[in-house]
């Protein structure tokens, strides 16, 4: 059962951390809260050695379903700056900045400005990175303004390899192409690309396909030609093994960048690469 954040469990955060608006530092460092784990990679991108960066999400842990504790809602007391990406991605966030008492905290909603009709992921766009590395770097500056300079390169730097990898993807000639994915979460990457994808769950991947959408699924492939079904990790690809099985293809990995340990750029070009394996090239 989802925990509920309550302004009960606030006010005892609030006792224990003496209701301070000190902004903590690190050993001089600003302190930053990231929510899960691609927007702790962007700020680390972004921040480098100058912030002290802390995610919330322990790794591992599927982002739709997971909770705050009473210790993430104290570390954020202390922070300095708490950046999370939006569009209902983190289901706690808005009931955690109503229970906050630290008044200096700059919020930061990564994804603000970015149009969508319901999907979160909307990093898997390089474009949409790009935007939210924006975002990240002028919170950071405007927290920071002693290390300005060196948050802003850090960016340029991370907007000229994103603008090099969109120019991969469409390199790549991806446009007019069927995948199948097990989470629906590559709304953003197929309408920047001009792929089309077809989903065993929906958008938070919490529920398993029916025998009925299996069959659908593998009749959809085999209309299509289809012989790669793309799961989001190695570990969660019994469903979809079944299905590869049943077409007579394989499994490949299609990473939404939710929780992988790998950084951004490297999961993106891992997963052109699958892409264009699936697709035949």
């Amino acid at each position: 059962m989802k925990k509920v954040i309550s302004f009960f469990l606030a006010a005892v955060i609030c006792i224990l951390s003496g209701c301070s608006s000190t902004v903590i530092k690190n050993n001089e460092k600003i302190m930053v809260c990231t929510s899960f784990s691609a927007m702790q990679d962007f700020t680390k991108q972004i921040a480098g050695d100058c912030a002290e960066v802390v995610n919330l999400m322990p790794p591992g842990t599927e982002p739709h379903e997971w909770e705050p504790s009473a210790g993430d809602i104290l570390m954020l007391e202390k922070a300095g700056v708490f950046i999370y990406s939006g569009h209902g991605m983190e289901h706690w966030v808005d009931k955690v900045k109503e229970s906050l008492s630290n008044k200096n905290l700059i919020i930061v909603e990564a994804a603000e400005g970015i149009s969508g009709g319901g999907d979160p992921h909307v990093w898997l766009d390089p474009i949409n990175a790009k935007k939210q590395m924006k975002t990240i770097s002028d919170a950071l500056c405007a927290a920071d303004s002693e290390n300005s300079e060196y948050y802003m390169h850090n960016y340029n730097v991370c907007a000229q390899k994103l603008d090099e990898l969109d120019t991969e993807y469409k390199n790549a000639d991806l446009s007019g192409k069927n995948i199948i994915v097990g989470h629906e979460a590559y709304g953003y990457l197929c309408k920047r690309y001009g792929l089309t994808q077809t989903a065993a769950e929906g958008l938070t991947g919490e529920s398993d396909p029916s025998p009925a959408k299996m069959a659908e699924l593998a009749s959809f492939a085999r209309q299509n030609g289809i012989r790669y079904v793309f799961a989001e990790n190695k570990e969660n690809t019994k469903t979809l093994d079944t299905l590869a099985r049943e077409i007579g293809g394989d499994v490949l990995i299609l990473d939404p960048f939710e929780t992988s340990e790998k950084d951004y750029f490297t999961v993106m070009e891992e997963n052109l690469s699958a892409l264009k394996k699936s697709l035949g090239d």
